[in-house]
């Protein structure tokens, strides 16, 4: 039976997804952090995978970023 991720590896790879996601569109992390009405710093905290964000604070990345936070967990919590 295949290995599940823990809970630290899922969160590290959502944020790997959320700062790709931003790179790709080419947005830096002070816009990122306005649309989301979230300081820079924990926009910085949160892609660096130093802090484990809420659920709020998900929703509104994601948001400013046009993704669906659902499918970004998702594919984040499969076996890789």
């Amino acid at each position: 039976m295949p290995r599940r991720p823990t809970v630290q590896e899922v969160c590290a790879r959502v944020a790997r997804t959320l700062h790709q996601e931003r790179l790709a569109r080419n947005l830096s992390m002070t816009r990122v952090a306005e649309g989301a009405a979230l300081s820079r710093q924990m926009v910085s905290y949160v892609e660096r995978g130093l802090r484990v964000p809420t659920l709020d604070t998900l929703v509104r990345i994601a948001r400013v970023l046009e993704i669906d936070l659902g499918a970004t967990i998702a594919e984040a919590m499969r076996e890789k």
